[in-house]
């Protein structure tokens, strides 16, 4: 796929878009570090569920500030994908708290079947909807990922 596209194509969703991702999902990192240890009682699992307030704002804010100070149209494709990851953030987010839980007992076997899929079915879909959109690849990637999170999270 990344020789039939351009640089900019292939560039600005492998690097633009991953970077939004990675401020946003940052957010998970504190929370599992520390409901991940030993030494966390399960009665704190349900810290677990402040990820999505807090994920929730930053997948608001950090599209709209990123919009906003590069003067960006919603109306066009790059200000619309944008916007489509930072609700595929969030929607990835959603499953956190199940995903600590699942950790803290011992459930591999469902997260290597989840991540598997996840990836697998992110990685076909996102080659379907880029070759079929040759024009806009861009909205291809952003769909492709809003997609992927609320089919294998959302559920």
């Amino acid at each position: 796929m990344a020789r039939r596209l351009t640089p900019e194509e292939f560039g600005v969703p492998t690097v633009h878009f991953y970077l939004l991702s990675t401020a946003i999902l940052t957010t998970r990192e504190g929370f599992r570090r520390a409901l991940m240890r030993d030494s966390v009682k399960d009665a704190s699992l349900g810290y677990a569920w402040l990820v999505l307030p807090i994920g929730g704002f930053l997948s608001i804010v950090i599209p709209l500030g990123v919009i906003w100070s590069q003067n960006i149209s919603t109306r066009e494709p790059y200000g619309l994908a944008l916007l489509y990851y930072g609700a595929a953030a969030f929607i990835e987010l959603c499953a956190e708290p199940y995903y600590i839980r699942a950790m803290r007992m011992s459930a591999f076997k469902l997260r290597l079947f989840a991540e598997t899929t996840s990836t697998v079915l992110r990685s076909v879909l996102t080659y379907a909807l880029v070759s079929a959109n040759q024009n806009n690849v861009v909205m291809a990637f952003a769909y492709s990922q809003v997609r992927v999170n609320f089919i294998s999270r959302g559920n």
